[in-house]
């Protein structure tokens, strides 16, 4: 489409507000067929403030409001807007812009004050005044408030996940020491059988006898030593604790009686450990 100031558009003239440069960049078109969006690329041969004109690589309807994307030279942002098919002849088409950003008409009007050619002042102008640089094209305010809400939405993000993560490990580690805390309380403590010393008597099957040092010797009355024995299912002497008897004589009781045995305990046919009496009598004892 040519940049004269008007265009056939089926029987009616519209007028261009602004001039189009040329311009060959990609452009999709998103159009409703049968109440489903379907894109229609092509590629823009001039734009301006006010829309631009393409060549298409489908036909469109004259009056349809539409969707427009296209990226401005030398701006990384895209600009994606409505507009409306101004004019339509086989595979080319102009459209104007409805609906533009503010943003968006600075970054048009930026890129079209750079590609349109010297012009006169305006007569409420001074001729002497010097024309007013062009700014650079750099992102605006509001795009650069977005770019930063997302760096910090992302940073938080980031953070909500690992936080997350230390915690689950953390509640994890603790179920588990929960759980073998309750296994250990849940398992039943066996109780330990006490048997009478007259009937742990009749099952020991291996005796030895105590034997006093140089120097011990045995007084009357006081040679007799009392302990109290922990006899584990397989008849061997696990546990002895004194309870009565001279600590000379209990010394020597203590060595000789953790060398017996007996036969195994039993209870509901199973041997089980017990717990007993034994009387050590030092009485004729001498080294």
């Amino acid at each position: 489409m040519s940049t004269a100031a008007s265009r056939s558009t089926g029987g009616a003239h519209t007028t261009r507000r602004a001039p189009r440069f040329p311009a060959a960049i990609p452009v999709d078109i998103t159009v409703l067929r049968s109440g489903i969006p379907y894109t229609i690329p092509g590629r823009a041969i001039n734009f301006g403030e006010f829309g631009l004109g393409a060549m298409l690589a489908g036909e469109l309807v004259l009056g349809d409001l539409i969707g427009v994307a296209f990226r401005v030279p030398e701006v990384d942002t895209p600009i994606r807007t409505r507009a409306m098919v101004r004019y339509q002849s086989r595979l080319q088409c102009g459209l104007s812009f409805v609906g533009l950003l503010p943003e968006q008409q600075m970054i048009i009007e930026r890129w079209s004050r750079r590609m349109a050619p010297a012009r006169p002042p305006s007569r409420f102008q001074e001729i002497a005044a010097p024309e007013a640089p062009i700014p650079p094209l750099t992102p605006t305010e509001p795009q650069q408030r977005r770019q930063r809400s997302r760096v910090l939405l992302l940073a938080l993000a980031t953070l909500l996940l690992v936080a997350a993560g230390g915690w689950w490990h953390w509640y994890q580690a603790w179920q588990d020491l929960e759980g073998s805390i309750q296994a250990k309380e849940s398992v039943p403590q066996e109780r330990r059988t006490v048997v009478p010393a007259s009937v742990m008597e009749q099952l020991l099957v291996h005796k030895v006898e105590p034997t006093l040092s140089q120097g011990d010797h045995t007084i009357p009355g006081q040679d007799i030593v009392v302990l109290n024995a922990v006899i584990g299912s397989n008849g061997a002497v696990t546990k002895i604790r004194p309870l009565s008897g001279p600590d000379p004589l209990v010394s020597a009781a203590t060595e000789a009686v953790k060398w017996w045995r007996y036969q195994p305990y039993v209870v509901n046919g199973k041997p089980v450990e017990v717990e007993t009496t034994v009387t050590v009598n030092f009485q004729g004892t001498n080294p």
